[in-house]
């Protein structure tokens, strides 16, 4: 368990490296350009980070599956 704000902060970075790396792949890039149109690296960054903060069941199901990415 992190003691420090610092040791917070890095813990919260590294986690969500973690997760958004989680997401980095060509299918769920795919996905993110079939509804948004053309999606640079720098927007597949923002993508990811969007997916992350609607949290942990909407990373898992679209890590899990990016080719469904409408509601269940």
């Amino acid at each position: 368990m992190p003691s420090s704000s610092t040791e917070v902060l890095l813990a919260f970075r590294d986690r969500w490296e973690a997760v958004e790396d989680r997401l980095f792949s060509w299918p769920a890039w795919d996905a993110a350009c079939v509804l948004l149109g053309f999606v640079s690296d720098d927007f597949f960054g923002d993508v990811r980070a969007w997916i992350i903060r609607h949290g942990r069941a909407a990373v898992d199901r679209i890590a899990a599956d990016p080719g469904r990415t409408g509601p269940r």
